[in-house]
């Protein structure tokens, strides 16, 4: 089991295993994937086939005292439909360090027919990468999330429908 406050960030968790999830009035046993929400798809989901993932954003705040989903970075449940697809958080760095996950893939990038072989620190495109390869993609990637506004607006899978059709 594990809480909230204690998952690492780009790390993928079963809801299932959340042990202090809040329960949804009216579906206990049934959450809604952000994506679907966002797509205007209110679909439930069993809690076994949701995967919930703690990102970090621009403007991520750790606080530890909160506990739950309060106690830092921004979380999105995932159906079956929109799985992980494992890239690191462009803000990672920015996190506290015992929320990072653990790595220890070396970079794979090839120039002048040698490999790298640095620490790398996500990956990225299905390459493992180190923090100076993978910088202009990071750097990319936050300018991306920064034009389209993706740090401020958190969509609430479980929001009544209602109110996300007329907020």
């Amino acid at each position: 089991m594990i809480r909230y406050e204690d998952m690492l960030i780009d790390t993928p968790y079963k809801l299932s295993e959340v042990e202090n999830r809040p329960p949804k009035p009216g579906h206990p046993y049934e959450n809604r994937c952000s994506y679907c929400v966002g797509q205007k798809n209110y679909t439930w989901y069993p809690i076994e086939d949701i995967v919930v993932v703690r990102r970090w954003t621009a403007s991520s705040v750790y606080w530890p005292d909160r506990g739950g989903e309060e106690s830092g970075g921004w979380y999105s449940w995932r159906c079956p439909n929109h799985p992980f697809n494992g890239k690191p958080s462009p803000w990672a760095e920015n996190a506290p360090e015992h929320l990072r996950p653990k790595i220890t893939q070396r970079c794979r990038r090839v120039e002048l027919g040698k490999a790298c072989g640095e620490l790398a620190v996500g990956s990225f495109d299905g390459v493992w990468l180190c923090g100076w390869h993978a910088r202009p993609i990071i750097l990319r990637e936050r300018e991306e999330e920064l034009l389209r506004g993706d740090d401020t607006e958190v969509i609430d899978p479980n929001a009544d429908p209602d109110y996300l059709a007329n907020p």
